[in-house]
């Protein structure tokens, strides 16, 4: 015969084992329930894109080089909407003037670490420039419709 002590404690340890058992399938069906619906009411929608009003830095590949005339090939800068990658590429010219400033930045250099001195961006001519760089352009007029435009900085991504 069991004596009562042991009954009890066989008894609290089943029903310890069933309600670990019972939050464990909770826990489980509550998860995959969760990613499987996607459905909930009380989510909010999610944002509709936004569209540009004005573009002023671009970025693109250079494709030719005329004197100071720089043909880049870029993303539509008419259909560029925030968020929404755009499929359909233009050629545009953008022209260098004399106080369009050239830089180039390295993406092979690591950055320095938090408390070295930043070195300045390194400077140079149009004649550096070559066919395939990558590059940002920077304008000081809106660079959405015209097929020419005139450059600020020119930053060329190596």
């Amino acid at each position: 015969m069991i004596d009562e002590p042991t009954k009890q404690k066989r008894l609290l340890f089943i029903s310890v084992a069933v309600l670990i058992v019972i939050a464990a399938a909770g826990i489980y069906w509550g998860t995959n329930k969760k990613q499987a619906g996607s459905t909930d009411e009380n989510q909010p929608p999610s944002p509709a894109p936004v569209a540009i009003s004005s573009v002023t830095s671009i970025q693109g590949v250079i494709k030719a080089i005329a004197g100071g005339a720089i043909y880049v090939e870029m993303d539509n800068p008419d259909e560029i909407v925030a968020g929404v990658p755009t499929p359909k590429k233009v050629i545009r010219v953008a022209l260098a003037t004399k106080n369009t400033v050239l830089t180039i930045t390295d993406s092979n250099v690591p950055p320095p670490f938090a408390f070295d001195p930043v070195p300045p961006p390194k400077k140079f001519t149009l004649a550096d420039l070559k066919v395939g760089d990558s590059v940002i352009l920077t304008s000081a007029h809106d660079m959405r419709t015209p097929e020419s435009f005139d450059v600020t900085h020119i930053e060329v991504i190596r």
